[in-house]
């Protein structure tokens, strides 16, 4: 038989073993009818063809995700999320910071102070981790965005209560705040140094959202009351562009 009329014959028996027509034992007989020859690796070339073509495709190359981001390796993906991580909470540590200076109610200028301790600790440990990986320091909040936060925690003429109804008006409910966190961390298969860290800030980050909440619920602002009419004082909120890591400080 030629060559010619071997491939032709063998793509035919390939196309009718594809569509269910003819059964396994059958398909290997057929095979070995079209091409007796063998091969330097014991099999028929026609064997060694079919099982070429009908093995299954590759599977697609593993991609790591970080919001509408994909990345080729888990350290790429780590590196791009600490960074953008880092930048909200550096800029939350500076935020609480001139609200607690303006904040005329002793318990919240107190748990700010904490807070705020807690937002510089991460950024400092977020930014050593990055550089343990290699890359430094890039990613920044939008200029506007900072900007606008910082006059308005500043001002004396808004109040805290409103203050804190808009922080929390920034952010879903409950685990959902924290989402892009997991994510991450549902990813990590490798760099365990990392997956630690993030854990570890994980909880203090649901210890601020539990403490938000709780400071709303004592203001008469919680989520419940910020379904209603917003005053007049928080209607101009600065609203930001894309989420440093699907996380921010809520400002």
């Amino acid at each position: 038989m030629s060559e010619t009329n071997r491939q032709f014959e063998l793509r035919q028996l390939l196309k009718a073993y594809r569509k269910g027509l003819i059964s396994d034992a059958l398909f290997e007989e057929q095979l070995r009818e079209i091409d007796s020859g063998v091969d330097a690796t014991g099999e028929t070339p026609a064997v060694a063809t079919a099982a070429t073509e009908v093995r299954s495709p590759e599977p697609p190359p593993r991609v790591w995700t970080c919001g509408s981001r994909q990345f080729d390796s888990e350290r790429g993906m780590l590196v791009h999320f600490i960074d953008e991580f880092r930048a909200g909470e550096a800029f939350g540590a500076e935020a609480f910071a001139l609200w607690a200076e303006v904040s005329t109610d002793p318990r919240l200028r107190g748990g700010l102070h904490a807070v705020r301790e807690r937002e510089d600790a991460h950024a400092r440990l977020l930014a050593a981790r990055l550089s343990d990986l290699g890359a430094a320091p890039r990613a920044e909040l939008p200029a506007q965005f900072r900007e606008t936060a910082r006059t308005k925690l500043r001002s004396r003429e808004i109040r805290d209560a409103d203050k804190v109804r808009a922080f929390l008006e920034r952010l879903p409910e409950g685990e959902a705040a924290v989402q892009p966190i997991l994510d991450v961390l549902a990813q990590i298969e490798r760099d365990h140094e990392t997956c630690a860290l993030l854990e570890e800030i994980l909880v203090d980050e649901i210890a601020t959202l539990k403490w938000f909440e709780e400071t709303a619920t004592r203001l008469g602002v919680g989520r419940a009351a910020a379904a209603e009419a917003v005053p007049a004082a928080t209607n101009g909120r600065a609203q930001a562009g894309d989420d440093a890591a699907g996380l921010r400080t809520g400002l």
